[in-house]
């Protein structure tokens, strides 16, 4: 909201709150689900935290590529909007990706939590045994 108000457009504070609140709602639950689901090695204990162990980067890298594109494709409502506010100037667009990030974000969030809660309840022990496994 301070970079809005400090350039002097707080015409746009609808728009970037319903972009911001879309994405952030929407990346939440999509990450309750990915983090349930998929899992990659971690540093054992008294290892450096900063090690990455062999064979990771490239699952790590791909998963997160593809929530990346996920995450693009869910939010394409509230992008979409936000392009037609500034390329139009029509602060119905404005008010509009405001609502849409609320709801639809809201939305991916419950689902989200909710998916990615059932996931979880049922790997529990199979998640707790891919990150704890001694080498």
């Amino acid at each position: 909201m301070v970079p809005v108000l400090l350039t002097g457009n707080p015409q746009d504070l609808p728009v970037i709150l319903g972009l911001s609140a879309g994405l952030l709602l929407t990346g939440t639950g999509l990450s309750c689900m990915v983090s349930a689901r998929y899992t990659y090695n971690v540093p054992l204990p008294g290892e450096s935290p900063f090690k990455t162990p062999p064979g990771t980067n490239f699952a790590m890298f791909g998963i997160q590529f593809v929530g990346w594109l996920v995450l693009l494709v869910l939010a394409l409502p509230e992008i979409i909007l936000t392009v037609l506010y500034f390329v139009t100037g029509d602060p119905l667009f404005g008010w509009l990706t405001l609502l849409a990030g609320m709801i639809l974000g809201a939305g991916a969030l419950v689902v989200g939590v909710r998916i990615g809660g059932r996931w979880y309840d049922s790997r529990g022990p199979e998640l707790l045994s891919a990150v704890s496994v001694n080498k």
